[in-house]
């Protein structure tokens, strides 16, 4: 069976929105605790599972470029 526990070799980063019904955060948290190689946990104020794609506020970008800076050469 695959599960967040196999993962081994790949860094994951969550960006969780602390309003989405179809990523709740209490399990998102639970997944997280899981998470060998997670890199990077933050939970957003006033953000559902849509506010990352087309949402107003994308202030969030920032905690993104910070993560992608943190695994490339850029």
């Amino acid at each position: 069976m695959i599960t967040v526990e196999n993962i081994k070799n790949v860094k994951v980063a969550m960006y969780v929105g602390l309003q989405d019904d179809l990523a709740d955060p209490v399990d998102t948290r639970l997944t997280r605790d899981k998470l060998s190689t997670l890199s990077f946990y933050k939970e957003y104020n006033n953000m559902d599972h849509s506010s990352f794609g087309i949402g107003k506020d994308m202030s969030f970008m920032s905690d993104v470029i910070s993560q992608i800076k943190a695994v490339t050469d850029f």
